[in-house]
């Protein structure tokens, strides 16, 4: 059993895998067992962030040597990755792709994680608009994730905490679906920290989520101590979609999802034992998007207009390989109307045409629930006012829910009056 005490302090993960069915578990849980192991072999004297830098290029090398080995079911396949590595009064948080980590502290929730996506580099680049990003065409499109390229960048920071601060550990299935304000009100009520993790992922489920949903709490200096769980439904799988005609980067997809808990015992600070979990979620989702395109955006370290002129480029190249051909627009049909007799004269006949039918802007196979608008860093934990309330609590609870949501039905779609217009891709 892998265990969430290590000589550098306490760990916790998420993984969210991609790249086909078996692609993603296989992906997610190399990351998760690498991690674990590098980090887990340590000396408490090791410079921590070299550590995890050491940790996630063990990970991403065996991870990117599995998806080119030749296997065509594991192919392009890659993962996700956020982990909270706890040592003493500060936590140390690295993530790779979109995963995210929260600090909640003194009734406000404050995002610590950048998002490694395309959307967030126009949102950097003053191209988008935070609360926009979740409604783009490339808001599932990811920018940087183990596995995908020979060598992965780690973002690493620092936190200092205080007592009775909780660290948010997520996936995008909740992140992606519930905003920021939406959260932080579930933090408030101040409830069990199983209940708070359950009421979670129930709001993703409620906004209509497909993605899998991965919540981990951890409550720093908490009194008491709750108790860890888990809870797992699968979502059964869903039939692929024939990836259009000269289509662009690779998207996530929804689809079966598979859970890997693994419960462990880590004792706090003061010494006092308590129950914590480890927990990696993995989603049926494609191969990342790092292309060359991307390579180029990431070279890029010029002034403003020209990061704006690159990520214009991106963006057009990546809409002129999604665009379809469009249907040709129906004949109307014409219905003479009788003409009556007439004693002098014959009027001509009047013609009609039925009204067409109008076609709504999503098809068929658009089903997938808009996401909610992504949450944006807009507060930083330094803007947390509070004051330094001593040493920590004699224990610290800590939990995970997962939970997916069922498939939804799609809509049947009207036929078109004139022209059909183009379905958005699945988010």
């Amino acid at each position: 059993m892998s265990g969430a005490r290590v000589p550098l302090g306490h760990l916790y993960i998420v993984a969210d895998g991609m790249g086909g069915h078996k692609g993603g578990a296989l992906a997610a849980q190399m990351a998760v067992e690498e991690l674990q192991r590098y980090i887990g072999q340590a000396a408490a004297g090791e410079s921590a962030d070299a550590v995890i830098e050491g940790a996630f290029k063990a990970a991403n090398d065996a991870v990117y040597k599995r998806s080119n080995s030749g296997d065509t079911a594991v192919a392009g396949m890659g993962t996700t990755a956020v982990l909270a590595l706890i040592l003493g009064r500060v936590a140390k948080l690295a993530h790779v792709g979109d995963s995210r980590a929260y600090l909640f502290r003194n009734h406000r929730l404050a995002q610590l994680t950048t998002d490694h996506t395309i959307v967030q580099r126009m949102i950097e680049a003053g191209m988008l608009r935070p609360d926009e990003a979740a409604d783009h065409p490339q808001s599932s499109v990811l920018e940087r994730a183990i596995g995908s390229a020979p060598t992965v960048g780690v973002d690493i920071r620092d936190h200092h905490l205080e007592e009775g601060d909780a660290l948010l550990l997520c996936s995008d299935g909740l992140s992606g679906y519930v905003g920021a304000d939406k959260i932080e009100a579930v933090l408030r009520a101040d409830g069990p920290v199983q209940d708070t993790t359950i009421n979670l992922v129930r709001l993703a489920l409620e906004a209509g989520g497909r993605d899998n949903v991965t919540v981990q709490l951890i409550r720093y200096g908490a009194r008491g101590m709750p108790a860890a769980a888990m809870r797992t439904r699968p979502l059964p799988s869903l039939p692929p979609r024939a990836p259009a005609a000269g289509a662009g980067p690779a998207r996530r997809e929804p689809g079966s999802l598979w859970k890997l808990a693994v419960f462990a015992v880590a004792g706090i600070l003061a010494g006092t034992v308590t129950a914590g979990s480890l927990i990696y979620s993995i989603g049926n989702r494609t191969t990342p998007a790092v292309s060359e395109l991307t390579q180029k955006l990431n070279e890029s370290n010029s002034a403003r207009d020209q990061a704006q002129q690159r990520v214009k480029e991106l963006v057009q190249q990546v809409e002129d390989l999604q665009r379809r051909p469009v249907l040709p627009p129906p004949s109307p049909a014409s219905v003479p109307t009788p003409t009556p007799p007439a004693p002098s004269k014959v009027k001509e006949a009047r013609k009609t045409t039925p009204p067409g039918n109008t076609t709504s802007k999503k098809q068929s196979g658009d089903s997938t629930p808009t996401k909610s608008a992504t949450d944006s860093p807009g507060k930083r934990p330094e803007d947390l006012s509070g004051s330094d309330k001593g040493s920590p609590g004699t224990d610290k609870g800590v939990t995970s829910v997962s939970v997916d949501a069922p498939p939804s039905t799609p809509p049947q779609a009207t036929p078109p009056k004139d022209t059909v217009e183009e379905g958005r891709p699945t988010g």
